[in-house]
């Protein structure tokens, strides 16, 4: 382990291998699990400061400046902007402030980016919105944080409305009933997986005028001991060695 990070010790050097990770994330769907696990690790181990910058700010600084070109991507690159916002859930899902806690920052930036997404409906803006919420719905869902509900109500309004083939349709009725069931605490006895399914909520109109959460540049509210705790889906420590012996054999493959 004390060898892992001698190489790191320069700034660039790690702008640029976080560069790298999050190339990997955005086009590599069967990378995106283990990078986030990837981003965590680094986030505990690299405990040494790059010009009064750590890890931790590189790496959102990094989200910040892709999140800035969400409009453009919406617009010319959907598929980049989708393979973002996946791995930025894998992201939000893994890596923990020094606290323990999850950065609350990210939990906003993501929902802003599933809000954008579905201003323009189509197979792969529904089937990334419906992937995430699957995924990271339950870490994303919070009583006290309107838009979480307005994305719900977005959600629900296109599955009622969005001409999109049945498996789409399908995926998007699994996460509203996934959240009716309190995301899987509870048992919902109606079932909404078919696509011949009808809603009970009347379809609400939603303005695609999205308020944007934007990333912030200062990241030490992120820490603050306010931020809600969740525990790891994975045991970190018992990873650590494996995940160790994986990032040497990647930073010697991308000297």
């Amino acid at each position: 382990m004390a060898s892992l990070f001698t190489k790191l010790v320069r700034k660039d050097i790690m702008k640029e291998v976080i560069a790298v990770i999050i190339e990997q994330g955005i086009g590599e769907p069967n990378f995106r699990f283990n990078g986030g696990r990837l981003c965590q690790h680094l986030s505990k181990n690299v405990t040494q400061m790059f010009e009064g910058t750590s890890f931790r700010q590189l790496l959102l600084m990094r989200c910040q400046e892709e999140y800035s070109h969400k409009d453009y991507y919406l617009q010319f690159e959907v598929s980049r902007l989708c393979g973002f916002t996946l791995f930025l859930s894998d992201i939000y899902s893994n890596v923990l402030t020094k606290e323990g806690h999850r950065f609350e920052v990210l939990r906003k930036g993501l929902i802003s980016l599933l809000l954008l997404l579905m201003t323009y409906p189509s197979d792969d803006t529904l089937k990334c919105v419906g992937q995430v919420l699957k995924g990271s719905g339950r870490l994303l869902d919070r009583d006290d944080d309107k838009s979480f509900s307005d994305l719900m109500d977005a959600l629900k309004d296109i599955t009622l409305t969005s001409k999109v083939p049945d498996n789409i349709v399908s995926l998007l009725l699994s996460v509203i009933e996934y959240r009716a069931s309190d995301w899987g605490q509870i048992k919902v006895s109606n079932s909404l997986s078919s696509p011949n399914s009808k809603l009970d909520n009347t379809a609400t109109v939603y303005n695609k005028n999205v308020s944007e959460y934007e990333i912030e540049e200062n990241y030490s509210s992120s820490d603050s001991e306010d931020d809600e705790c969740y525990e790891l889906n994975f045991e970190a420590d018992e990873m650590d060695d494996e995940i160790a012996e994986a990032f040497e054999e990647f930073i010697s493959l991308n000297e």
